[in-house]
């Protein structure tokens, strides 16, 4: 009975030391790489100071960030250049979930510059980011731009950021035009 017992509180502890380990790595994947503005939206977003506009600008500096214009660039003029699979960005979806793929938007989206609202590490590796087109900025649009190890980067996804309503959009341009207005810094 006393060997049942034991066997019992081992197993207990085996499965909560799995759980918290799962837990750290998972958080840690979890966190921005880079100083963003923002990385979710708020229901009564405020200004951004001079100092978020200046972290702003490093963020532009990404390779990652500075590939999706290149995508967009390739999508644009019919090449592709810089999409990975153009099966995986092209298809038109509308789910739950929100529309994706390149053809689900308006191509006058893509020839607008775009502001970057936040990088973090891609689930599957590589990095997701958060953008604004400044002259059509009614949605948000999640972004996976991956880089295998000495290959060139690649856009891998494209989507709706459904997270940004049409709401924290308005707010986010009534609150943040200087952004919005930055022609030279965005891409």
């Amino acid at each position: 009975m006393r060997v049942k017992k034991v066997s019992i509180i081992l197993a207990c502890l085996v499965v909560l030391t799995i759980a918290t380990v799962a837990f750290i790595v998972f958080n840690k994947s979890q966190k921005p790489v880079i100083p963003t503005v923002t990385s979710a939206p708020t229901p009564t977003p405020t200004p951004f100071s001079q100092e978020d506009i200046d972290k702003w600008n490093e963020i532009y500096k990404n390779p990652f960030a500075r590939h999706i214009r290149k995508a967009l660039n390739g999508y644009l003029n019919g090449t592709n250049e810089g999409i990975a699979d153009p099966d995986l960005v092209i298809p038109i979806s509308d789910d739950k979930e929100g529309r994706s793929g390149l053809n689900a938007f308006s191509k006058d989206y893509y020839r607008s510059k775009f502001i970057v609202l936040s990088i973090v590490n891609g689930v599957y590796g590589g990095k997701e980011i958060t953008i604004v087109f400044q002259d059509k900025p009614d949605m948000a649009f999640w972004v996976w731009v991956y880089k295998p190890v000495d290959e060139d980067y690649n856009l891998k996804g494209f989507a709706e950021n459904t997270k940004f309503t049409k709401k924290v959009m308005e707010d986010f341009v009534k609150y943040n035009k200087a952004a919005l207005e930055d022609k030279e810094n965005a891409l």
